[in-house]
């Protein structure tokens, strides 16, 4: 059940803080929302501080 709840917080709280800065990161960043997004996701994910590891899930 942690791995669940650190998952649901951890994807909320991702969506949430793109959210919030979108217009700040469209108007400043040369970067795309999916493309930080996916960044976000790989420096969470096993292969950046192993954050979130689905293997471990089931």
């Amino acid at each position: 059940m942690r791995d669940l709840n650190l998952t649901l917080v951890v994807l909320g709280g991702s969506v949430l803080l793109l959210g919030f800065f979108s217009a700040y990161i469209k108007n400043r960043s040369l970067l795309s929302m999916p493309l930080l997004a996916l960044t976000l996701g790989i420096l969470l994910g096993p292969s950046g501080l192993d954050v979130l590891d689905p293997a471990e899930w089931g």
